[in-house]
């Protein structure tokens, strides 16, 4: 993927099956694991801060179609998502959506607004479930 402009931090895993449309939009930082079957559609920039989880089947759109015209003209956003973040399986991440510092988004959740830092969401669409907490486990030392 480097290869093709994609830009990945060190100590990152990235599984065989994970889908990159356009890698010179992905920016992926250090120590992140993108899981299987994982798809990164790129149309937009998608930039991922350090130590994100991304589960299986976890899916990024950057683009939609605008419902107000008759030709369906492409939209494309940007996704960001920020450090120590997990997004559990089969999760649908949506063009424009900025997910906030150490957030978890449950497994199938519709990701369809920004979410707060530090905060759990899950469903379809999300909804707040409870702030996270901080706690520590002995591994904090930056691994």
């Amino acid at each position: 993927m480097r290869c093709f402009g994609a830009r990945i931090g060190r100590g990152t895993r990235v599984y065989p099956d994970v889908k990159i449309w356009a890698p010179w939009n992905f920016e992926c930082g250090e120590y992140c694991i993108l899981g299987d079957g994982a798809q990164f559609v790129t149309m937009a920039r998608i930039r991922l801060g350090d130590r994100v989880i991304v589960s299986q089947e976890v899916y990024f759109a950057t683009g939609s179609h605008e419902t107000t015209t008759a030709n369906f003209e492409l939209i494309a956003q940007e996704i960001v998502v920020g450090s120590r973040v997990w997004i559990a399986a089969r999760a649908f991440i949506m063009a424009g959506v900025t997910i906030g510092d150490g957030a978890v988004i449950g497994a199938q959740s519709l990701v369809n607004k920004d979410v707060d830092e530090w905060t759990i969401v899950g469903g379809n669409p999300i909804r707040y479930i409870k702030k996270r907490e901080w706690v520590e486990s002995g591994d904090n030392e930056g691994r």
